[in-house]
């Protein structure tokens, strides 16, 4: 006599792993240097970064302002280059966190 037949659950796509998709959070090894320009005009900060991700980047600096705090929104600029050309990508975003060697970023995800 046979066993019946087992139903395993099924995984709608939309929940089922990807392979190789980048997630939010993934760090991606990436060096170039950052802008951060608060929007009370009061604060600019320049630095480096390492890696970076879908939602923030670390910005290196020893320079930052005591002023500066947490949950202060501004433009962080990421600079490029390809093909010896220079240009700028940013992005809208929010002081996750400052330590002594700088301050975390999170980029502000917006859904239209």
């Amino acid at each position: 006599m046979r066993s019946p037949p087992t139903k395993k659950p099924v995984t709608p796509p939309s929940q089922a792993p990807q392979k190789n998709a980048v997630q939010r959070d993934d760090r991606i090894p990436f060096s170039t240097r950052l802008r951060f320009e608060c929007d009370d005009g009061q604060h600019i900060v320049h630095g480096t970064t390492s890696d970076v991700s879908m939602s923030g980047a670390f910005l290196n600096s020893d320079q930052l302002p005591s002023s500066l705090k947490e949950g202060m929104e501004g433009v962080v600029f990421l600079e490029m280059s390809k093909d010896g050309n220079t240009f700028e990508v940013s992005f809208h975003c929010t002081v996750a966190r400052i330590t002594p060697k700088g301050m975390g970023l999170n980029f502000e995800n917006e859904v239209e």
